[in-house]
């Protein structure tokens, strides 16, 4: 193994050291182009863009100015202006050079022309044909073409938030007579859109540090205009400075580089700028396909290179992965049957004098070797355990090791052969203690089965005079609660036939009331009777009358006296059965009292034969549970029974299995005799 790796690392680590240095430069290579790439495109972008920017501009001045020059020296224009100052048909020479301007305003590519008088009134705006008058003469470009000369300038006003003016004076007979100016519209978006064609990038263009125009547009596709510039540092160089400048920016995302131009007016100070972004997807394209080439050439070096490698370790390899694929058969599988050109590859390498012939003579001598101890095992494993092993040398692991495993193989065989028969011996006592423990076991488990019948019986019946019981205690409590029924009923009565006698006696005294008014009634009639005997004839009918009420007043008092004895006859009955009631009630009293003690011992009853039912019920329990352990113990005797019944043939077998083997102790025809005894024992 460790010339194998010696072999594989002669091989790999000059070839990975190699690879890994080509890649490392290729990857310098590559970084260093393409930034060199990508900074030399960029600033030779910069540059044509500010070289095309600043021609287009000074393109379009000069062709600002060439527009005026060509409108001031047009005769239609001199003989409007002179037709004007002379005061002569003002409003049809307004209207000749209205449309004569709007002829050629096309044409030349402007966007207004301004013409004013020799004093700088306004005689015509193109852009705003109904604002004139006004004097414009005081500005720099207007009083310059006044005093005869020509001048263009960016200029930024109300009316015109920045453009380019070109003042140019109308000559006659060598007098200046007014001035043309032709104006360029930078605010528009016609214009920024005409750039952007031109350029094929983004304009802006700011009055002062105001955005008035921009082909940029936000998230929503609206225009970016009236909004301020942020950048300070632009700011100061452009509109202060004056210079050009160029700059890196991010629009909605995107990578730009933008240039920033300055737009003098007069007196050589800035009155806007105007910037022009394009997009790096050229630049980052370009860079990207570079990328790409390189990587693609450094890939194919690599293959290129990686295929002379494998060429290389062919020749080398192939012969090792014939030797390492029969070592792997011999270590995983043991199998020494080899291939027949693995073995023609290993014999050709064997005359090699480098690592691999070494090798393959090391691996003929391993396969030898276990040729030579699988035939000696063989041996042994047919039984002969008298073979001796051939050692190569003292360090030799596997042959020392089998000649100590046939060592010790022929000493404990011996000691197997002799153990054995003690086993035997030893198993069959086992056997038959375990049967006579079995057999007891058996009657054991069967008289606790019975014993466990005859106490399911007793608690069968202690369960039913438990139920019994129970029942005998309800049916007191409902005695019990009709008992006290009737003596609740028996106190009611007792107190009606009370009130019965008290009633008694009101009507008794009502009676001798009665019988006092009959008195008295027959006193009246008495009395009245006398009167009408003194009346004479004229009483009589009141004698009559009078005779008639004592006859009922005797009555009434009769009647009173026999209804008297009645009811002093039904108060003596009503106070001897209020009496009777209450004696009534009293032994109800007792009954009840003896009714509640009858239940409570009946409850008592009950609940001491529900404990006893339980009781028994715990002993049941424990029976069953002595009786499983009874037949566990019964089951395992008899398993221990047949185990050593089992065991006493397993070592009659083993020792049969043993006499095969033949020992350096030549003991061989004892261990027969011996086997044969114990067999014939069992």
């Amino acid at each position: 193994m460790l010339n194998n790796w010696k072999l594989r690392s002669k091989i790999v680590f000059p070839v990975g050291i190699i690879l890994v240095l080509l890649v490392a430069l290729l990857v310098v290579f590559v970084m260093i182009s393409v930034t060199n790439l990508s900074r030399d495109l960029t600033d030779e972008r910069i540059n044509t863009v500010a070289q095309v920017a600043r021609s287009y501009i000074d393109g379009l001045a000069e062709r600002n100015r060439s527009g005026a020059l060509a409108v001031a020296g047009s005769p239609i224009i001199v003989d409007a202006v002179t037709d004007w100052n002379d005061g002569v048909n003002r409003e049809e020479v307004r209207q000749q050079l209205q449309s004569y301007l709007t002829s050629r305003r096309a044409e030349l590519g402007m966007d207004s022309f301004v013409v004013t008088d020799l004093e700088g009134n306004v005689i015509l705006r193109l852009h705003d044909v109904s604002s004139y008058g006004d004097n414009i003469g005081a500005s720099a470009h207007m009083s310059a073409a006044l005093d005869g000369r020509t001048m263009t300038i960016y200029s930024s006003t109300a009316a015109m938030p920045l453009g380019l003016t070109a003042a140019v004076p109308i000559w006659a007979g060598g007098d200046v007579i007014g001035v043309v100016s032709a104006q360029v519209f930078f605010y528009t978006e016609a214009f920024v859109d005409r750039m952007a064609e031109t350029f094929n990038a983004e304009i802006s263009i700011f009055s002062g540090n105001m955005r008035v125009a921009s082909t940029i547009r936000d998230e929503r596709g609206q225009r970016v205009v009236g909004t301020e510039l942020e950048d300070e540092q632009i700011e100061d160089i452009v509109l202060t400075q004056g210079q050009v400048y160029a700059a890196e920016l991010t629009l909605f995302g995107e990578p730009y580089n933008a240039i920033y131009f300055p737009l003098v007016g007069s007196g050589g100070n800035p009155v806007g700028m105007f910037s022009v972004a394009y997009s790096n997807t050229y630049t980052v394209s370009a860079t990207n396909t570079l990328l790409i080439t390189l990587i693609i050439i450094g890939v194919a070096g690599l293959v290129v290179a990686l295929l002379i490698v494998l060429s290389i370790a062919n020749r080398i390899s192939k012969p090792l992965v014939m030797i390492s694929a029969a070592m792997e058969q011999l270590g995983t599988k043991g199998n020494l049957n080899f291939a027949p050109e693995v073995m023609q590859s290993v014999n050709e390498c064997t005359a090699w004098r480098d690592e691999i012939g070494k090798c393959a003579r090391a691996f003929g001598g391993i396969t030898r070797h276990m040729g030579n101890i699988a035939s000696e095992m063989n041996a042994m494993a047919k039984g002969d355990l008298t073979v001796e092993l051939d050692i190569l040398s003292d360090e030799d692991a596997i042959g020392v090791s089998m000649q100590h495993m046939a060592d010790n193989l022929n000493s404990m065989f011996g000691e197997i052969n002799i153990a054995s028969g003690q086993v035997a011996s030893g198993s069959q006592q086992i056997a038959d203690g375990a049967q006579t423990l079995a057999q007891s076991s058996t009657e054991q488990s069967a008289t606790v089965q019975e014993l466990s019948a005859s106490t399911q019986d007793i608690s069968e019946k202690t369960k039913a005079n438990a139920g019994r019981t129970r029942k005998a205690s309800e049916l007191a409590t409902t005695i019990k609660a009709n008992a006290e029924k009737g003596s609740q009923q028996m106190d009611e009565m007792i107190s009606a036939v009370d009130e019965i006698s008290q009633a008694s006696q009101s009507i008794s005294k009502v009676i001798r009331v009665i019988d006092d008014i009959a008195f008295q009634t027959n006193i009246l009639a008495l009395n009245a009777a006398v009167e009408a005997a003194r009346a004479g004839q004229h009483g009589k009918g009141f004698a009559v009358v009078a005779e008639e009420v004592r006859t009922l007043a005797a009555k009434s008092a009769e009647a009173a006296k026999d209804t008297g004895a009645l009811i002093s006859n039904s108060m003596e009955k009503a106070e001897h059965g209020a009496r009777i009631a209450k004696e009534t009630a009293e032994s109800l009293t007792e009954i009840v009292n003896g009714i509640n003690e009858s239940t409570e011992i009946i409850g008592e009853i009950a609940n001491a034969s529900e404990a006893q039912t339980s009781g028994i019920a715990q002993i049941n329990s424990g029976i069953d549970q002595v009786a499983n352990i009874v037949q566990q113990n019964s089951a395992t005797a008899e398993q221990s029974a047949a185990s050593a019944q089992e065991l006493s043939g397993q070592s009659a077998t083993l020792e049969s299995l043993i006499a095969q083997f033949e020992l350096r102790d030549g003991n061989f025809a004892n261990r027969k005799s011996s086997v044969a005894r114990l067999l014939s024992n069992n």
